[in-house]
């Protein structure tokens, strides 16, 4: 395979692809990445609202994103309830792939809590034993030993490691030794810790448990999360190349940037006595047509006493005037706030360089709504500008919702 290439979120670059390469992308890589063709047959890729590594037959893609590194990583840890990434700086010059950033992190915890101890719990067990254990099943027993006996079949409590919270790490684990670390620390460190989950049921990634946390486990949830992030974001190509098995790992842009400004606002709303909803989370039945047809899934609803006030929605979108504003979107947040009753839309882009909206809403024609547009630093920098940026969105838009009272 060639050296990787490295690409910037919707910035173009020239790439000499090859069929397998070009085929590849059209079958299972479209979302991620365009491909435009010159006069002279050179291929230009263009990566979309995605963000890690794609394996492609012949080559590897490393696509970068344009939010600062540190920020980068906290809203990744904001928003899923990953690990605590801190802030250190991940050279990429050093460590080129998300991918292997966000498994250092998780190997070095991992590591931490083997140390402190894994979770054990009872669990219900029958077995054929030499000896009595638990309860003797005598209709088991008698079907399952015949004279001669020299076993009594019984079921018993077994005080044991093997937990779903325990089954979702060793599944990390056991995808992360499949697939090509280029770290060989990393790939070091991961067969290691492997050693410590032997004994615990194996389970694949369409078997994966539910982990109910007490307080006895709670201290699992950022490290489980951080195990489901690496599993559910990591697919591996549908054809095995030489001998290894090469995964591709990325994570959605847009979807980052919805939880992570539905999560923030949700702490500043709760002080004001607002809820928020929507997304993944969302608790209303809202529908387009009376007779319950077209469920409205708004990505931010914010609201007082179950009454609708602000509706929100996220665009990850290189947004540089208003002219590059797509009418479906502002079609779609407009319906929502009809249909569901809220008095204020908005439509929020990341900031651009040389351009940001003022967020002044308008009047809808004919409705009882008003359109906003929201830029929000998300490029910043300066980290104490990027969260002042995210304060003042969410001062805003309680201030839009105090507005609809």
């Amino acid at each position: 395979m060639n050296d990787p290439e490295t690409l910037t979120e919707f910035e173009p670059k020239e790439i000499p692809l090859s069929n397998r390469d070009i085929a590849f992308i059209g079958a299972n890589q479209g979302n991620a990445l365009d491909i435009e063709w010159s006069r002279e047959g050179k291929s230009t890729v263009r990566a979309k609202n995605r963000v890690g590594t794609i394996v492609l037959p012949e080559r590897r893609i490393i696509i970068r994103p344009k939010i600062e590194k540190v920020n980068f990583f906290h809203m990744l840890a904001e928003s899923y309830e990953l690990l605590d990434f801190g802030l250190r700086s991940f050279l990429y010059e050093k460590e080129p792939e998300i991918h292997e950033a966000i498994i250092e992190i998780f190997l070095q915890k991992l590591l931490s809590l083997i140390r402190s101890g894994l979770s054990k719990d009872y669990f219900t067990e029958e077995a054929n034993l030499p000896f009595l254990r638990g309860r003797w099943l005598p209709l088991e027993d008698k079907t399952r030993n015949l004279p001669p006996r020299t076993r009594i079949y019984c079921r018993f409590p077994e005080f044991s490691h093997d937990t779903p919270e325990n089954q979702i790490l060793q599944l990390a684990l056991n995808q992360l030794r499949e697939s090509e670390i280029e770290t060989l620390a990393l790939r070091q460190m991961t067969m290691h810790l492997s050693r410590y989950f032997e004994g615990i049921s194996s389970i694949t990634r369409f078997q994966v448990p539910t982990v109910e946390y007490t307080r006895l486990n709670e201290h699992y949830r950022p490290i489980v999360n951080s195990a489901l992030f690496i599993i559910e974001n990591s697919t591996i190509n549908p054809e095995k190349w030489g001998e290894n098995t090469y995964y591709s790992f990325l994570v959605n842009l847009e979807r980052l940037f919805e939880r992570f400004l539905r999560n923030k606002l949700r702490k500043t709303a709760l002080q004001h006595g607002l809820d928020v909803v929507g997304g993944e989370r969302q608790t209303g039945k809202w529908y387009l047509l009376e007779p319950r047809r077209f469920r409205l899934n708004p990505d931010i609803v914010v609201k007082k006493q179950g009454k609708p006030l602000v509706i929100l929605d996220a665009k990850y979108k290189k947004i540089t005037s208003y002219q590059d504003i797509e009418q479906g979107d502002v079609y779609e947040v407009v319906s929502y706030c009809v249909s569901i009753g809220a008095k204020f839309a908005a439509l929020v882009y990341p900031q651009q360089e040389g351009f940001s909206f003022d967020g002044i809403p308008e009047q809808v024609h004919g409705v009882d709504v008003k359109l906003a547009f929201y830029s929000i630093p998300l490029y910043e920098r300066d980290q104490s500008k990027f969260e002042q940026g995210i304060s003042d969105f969410n001062d805003y838009v309680v201030g839009l919702a105090k507005q609809a009272l």
